[in-house]
């Protein structure tokens, strides 16, 4: 009986994944617009001033050039009146579409931050827990061959097969969608959809840990239960 020394290199680390939870931001508000009372409050207040100086003008007969600058004060004023109302609306339309844009570019940054984190997720994945088809390969490298020992957290952690699990840092929006909070419903709409897509990887490795387990049971039929056992 011949005894065959092996040196066991020290471990090739697998890539690393970003442990920091991903937030993202809460969406602005609702962007609310100027009550019709506030419109009416200033076309009122031009009208009654240019009311007053016709009513001056009137009073002072044989005098037309009077007359004719009160008219003007009169048009002047519900003009300027005009221009107010229109200027408040736009500028809170301006207001709404400026806080838009900004949440959306915003996203859309976050969206290229969790696809790194993804990447990563997935590479790290790959390495740590290869597809059958790859063993045959990594056993024929002598630096991954013996790769794991004891004090490592993949230490006899086997693959069972793919499936949907979440992403490693997390991916939720920090922000209280109740009914009492009313948010902008394009800006909400992003980044819920931002996390529906992202928040759970597809078709990423299952693993079971055999170390801390004194036994495991498949259960289930005969033979998708050995066909499992022998995978």
């Amino acid at each position: 009986m011949t005894t065959t020394l092996v040196k066991r290199p020290a471990r090739i680390e697998p890539p690393s994944t970003q442990a920091t939870p991903l937030s993202i931001e809460a969406p602005p508000a609702r962007g609310q617009s100027a009550p019709a009372l506030a419109g009416a409050s200033m076309m009122m207040m031009p009208i009654m001033s240019g009311t007053g100086s016709i009513t001056v003008a009137i009073t002072q007969k044989g005098r037309p050039i009077v007359a004719v600058a009160a008219m003007i004060a009169l048009i002047g004023s519900i003009a300027i009146g005009v221009l107010m109302m229109i200027s408040q609306r736009s500028g809170t339309k301006r207001q709404v579409r400026e806080g838009r844009e900004r949440y959306l570019d915003y996203i859309e940054a976050m969206r290229h931050t969790v696809r790194d984190q993804i990447a990563q997720q997935r590479a790290e994945q790959a390495w740590r827990h290869p597809r059958t088809d790859e063993l045959l390969d990594i056993c024929r490298d002598d630096a991954r061959r013996w790769e794991r020992r004891p004090s490592h957290a993949d230490f006899l952690a086997v693959r069972l097969g793919t499936g949907d699990v979440p992403l490693s840092a997390g991916l939720t929006l920090d922000a209280d969608t109740g009914p009492l909070n009313d948010f902008d419903p394009v800006c909400l709409q992003a980044a819920q959809e931002l996390i529906e897509r992202y928040a759970v990887l597809r078709s990423q490795p299952i693993t079971v840990g055999l170390a801390p387990a004194s036994h495991i049971s498949i259960l289930g039929g005969p033979l998708p239960g050995r066909s499992l056992a022998t995978t």
